[in-house]
Parts: C-alpha cells; sequence; structure tokens
C-alpha cells in the first residue's frame, strides 16, 4: 500500500512563529549515591517531534479533516511530508493526538474564513 501524501492543497510549510523540531533522547541516565551520572544509550533510533502551526481557510480545514480521520484513519497512518527545513525531501510523519480525546485542536477563528490549527507530528525513521 502507498503511503498517503500531505496534499497539495493544504499549507506545505508551517507557520515560522511557533515551529519546533525537536531531537529525542536516546540516553538513559541513573544518578549514583555519589559521582557523576552513569550514561548509557536506551534506543538506537528516536522520533523527531515536529510542532507544524498553520492558518487554514475553510476549505483547507475541512480538507485537513478528511485527509486525518478518512485518509490516515484518524491519525493511526504515516504520511509523506515536504521537509519543513527545506529542499526536496518527503518526511514520513504520523499525527501525534492532542490530547486522549483529540487528534488536533482548532484555536479561535481568526478571521472570518481562517482558522489557527496547530498539529503535532512524529517524524519516523
Amino acid at each position: 500500500m502507498a503511503i498517503p501524501v500531505w496534499p497539495a492543497e493544504l499549507p506545505q510549510y508551517p507557520l515560522r512563529s511557533g515551529y519546533q523540531r525537536t531531537k529525542p533522547n536516546l540516553l538513559r541516565r541513573s544518578k549514583p549515591e555519589e559521582g557523576p551520572a552513569i550514561v548509557s544509550a536506551k534506543a538506537v533510533l528516536g522520533v523527531d517531534v515536529i510542532t507544524w502551526p498553520q492558518i487554514f481557510t475553510t476549505a483547507q480545514r475541512d480538507l485537513l479533516q478528511t485527509f486525518a480521520y478518512s485518509t490516515l484513519r484518524s491519525g493511526a497512518l504515516r504520511f509523506a511530508l515536504p521537509d519543513p527545513d527545506g529542499g526536496a525531501t518527503k518526511l514520513e510523519c504520523r499525527i501525534v493526538p492532542a490530547s486522549d480525546s483529540a487528534l488536533y485542536t482548532e484555536a479561535a477563528i481568526m478571521a472570518k474564513g481562517l482558522h489557527s490549527i496547530t498539529l503535532t507530528l512524529e517524524v519516523l525513521p
């Protein structure tokens, strides 16, 4: 089965304000009673986490909802997304749910027909 692709009709890059890319911590640290911490590797691979803020039109918001819930099966499937750091690279991502009851949250409407939505994505190895 082919990996779904982020729709071309949706914004291809996040807003600069609020965008973050967090690298995984692959270390295990333990503090003995005395001396420096003991450090060892706990994993070989990890996932980057991207905070993807964006302004969507009403039509784009509706398309995002269809993509996330129908195409991605409520966020369970991975998808290809343009790398927000540039280049022709496509990242394989999955949506990280905003909470136990929400896949993502839409903030207050900014202006008529504009919606502020921030997705949290994990970049899969």
